[in-house]
């Protein structure tokens, strides 16, 4: 059997902290080549990979009123966006994708290991953390010069945040979805209270941004 395959992206955005919500998503031929017999005797196959997901529709975070919270309060508290994923593909593909925020604009004053996020993964009675971190300056890479003299008031851009990419190795680590498999997620944000330290400075900041997933098909390793 002699397998070709191609890189696939199916792309799905959504406003954050946002009243507008916009989606597209895009899918492609998958192509098996399947030889039996004679090489002269051929079967081509097709199939699809497509992944059914409810983010475009999913409620917008709009909060113009963040307020600290603990972080034993996140579960209930934190602001967040939840989603499914559904690997709907034909031919009995399997997916694997990456979940990322883009298009994002933040405050300088947020721009703190307060200001934090968490994706996870619903189970049928408890959460499993896929990956989580914080907006610290070292976490995150801005875009354009940083000036000396900005205040702490001005909105600034960033890189798009690779959600999946674990923090002590750096890498991106994709989540496997099996065919017909379905994958229930929920993505927060919050500002977390430590009553030690004058969280003055994290008022009147101002975030907004999107959330993307890439997919692509997957193959184990031999």
């Amino acid at each position: 059997m002699k397998t070709s395959n191609k890189r696939y992206i199916v792309r799905t955005l959504v406003f954050v902290f946002s009243l507008i919500i916009l989606g597209i998503s895009l899918t492609y031929a998958y192509f098996t080549l399947q030889i039996e017999g004679e090489p002269t005797d051929s079967l081509i196959g097709t199939a699809k990979l497509e992944i059914e997901s409810d983010l475009e529709g999913a409620e917008a975070i709009n909060n113009l009123d963040l307020n600290l919270i603990n972080a034993t309060e996140k579960a209930d508290k934190a602001d967040k966006v939840e989603f499914y994923l559904k690997n709907v593909s034909t031919g009995g593909i399997s997916a694997e994708y990456f979940v990322y925020l883009v298009d994002v604009s933040l405050t300088k004053n947020l721009y703190s290991k307060y200001f934090k996020w968490e994706l996870v993964k619903k189970g049928t009675d408890n959460e499993t953390v896929i990956n989580q971190g914080t907006f610290e300056e070292q976490n995150i890479k801005r875009t354009g010069t940083k000036a000396d003299d900005e205040d702490d008031r001005v909105s600034t851009t960033i890189e798009k945040v690779a959600l999946n990419k674990k923090s002590e190795t750096g890498e991106l680590e994709g989540i496997i979805l099996n065919n017909q498999a379905k994958d229930e997620l929920i993505f927060r944000i919050w500002l977390e209270n430590d009553e030690n330290v004058d969280q003055i400075s994290l008022t009147s900041g101002s975030f907004s941004g999107k959330l993307y997933f890439e997919a692509i098909p997957y193959k184990p390793a031999a």
